[in-house]
């Protein structure tokens, strides 16, 4: 594929164009982070799952006030991780996560 104008190429996302590579790893982190995060919400709370799915976030946010929100700039990731779970980021969480997510997309079996 070749590009008609450098608009419609790579440099088209901000963090290419300005030089923010380092910045891609944040989203990993992030998504490994969340996965381990929701995990958490939902052993606190079995029917999240439920709730959310009628649109209905105020345990949610409330879990992460309490859990994640509150704690901001007092720790560094992995302390709040440690206090919100009981563990560090731990990655068979996020694999965990996008397993069962594959699996529901995909209609998988097993």
């Amino acid at each position: 594929i070749i590009p008609k104008s450098p608009l419609e190429g790579v440099l088209q996302d901000v963090h290419w164009a300005h030089g923010s590579f380092g910045y891609f790893p944040t989203y990993s982190l992030g998504s490994l982070y969340a996965a381990q995060f929701y995990s958490a919400a939902e052993k606190s709370n079995p029917k999240l799952e439920q709730e959310l799915k009628q649109g209905n976030t105020a345990q949610l946010l409330q879990w992460l006030k309490n859990n994640i929100f509150e704690k901001g700039r007092l720790f560094d990731s992995e302390e709040i991780c440690n206090m919100a779970t009981g563990t560090g980021l731990n990655p068979d969480i996020f694999i965990g996560y996008l397993k069962k997510k594959y699996k529901t997309v995909y209609n998988l079996q097993s």
